[in-house]
């Protein structure tokens, strides 16, 4: 099926997932439950793209799989879009914050969709990555260095990234 539920605390690490379903010359469209209903989102996945053979939809800000919900949801159309999807759109979801593995909707997604837990990176993790950005430049980075910017950046993903970036 094509339904996905990505959760990790960091921006970067989402939008690698996200590629890596989607690819890099995909048309996404974007949602933030925050501002759409689920219904909308759930229209939208219905209808057929006119302009490609797949449809990806990003559902961001995804707060029905967390624990704390910020406004009540009706979860039916999702039930009923997950029993009868359509095959020529891909629905991701995706929030920053913790699962609550308890929820229905999540052991639903679990069984029938794909379920992406991404955990905080560990500082070798980290240091292997840094390696690699300054190899893939043509430059060179001493241990200290990388440990420096990995404690300077209190183990970030997404703030090592964009140190680096710069």
């Amino acid at each position: 099926m094509n339904l996905y539920l990505i959760s990790s605390p960091s921006y970067n690490q989402i939008n690698e997932e996200i590629k890596k379903i989607a690819g890099n010359d995909a048309t996404i469209i974007s949602f933030d439950l925050e501002e759409t209903s689920l219904n909308d989102v759930i229209e939208e996945a219905n209808y057929v793209s006119l302009f490609a053979d797949q449809k990806y939809l990003v559902v961001s800000n995804s707060y029905i799989f967390n624990s704390e919900q910020s406004k009540e949801e009706d979860l039916d159309s999702l039930f009923n879009y997950i029993e009868h999807p359509n095959p020529s759109t891909v629905l991701i979801f995706t929030t920053y914050k913790p699962l609550d593995e308890r929820k229905k909707i999540v052991k639903t997604i679990k069984d029938k969709g794909n379920l992406v837990i991404k955990k905080p990176l560990s500082e070798k993790e980290l240091s292997e990555i840094i390696r690699n950005k300054f190899r893939n430049e043509n430059k060179k980075i001493s241990l200290k260095a990388i440990s420096e910017i990995i404690n300077l950046c209190q183990s970030n993903y997404d703030l090592i990234l964009q140190e680096i970036n710069k």
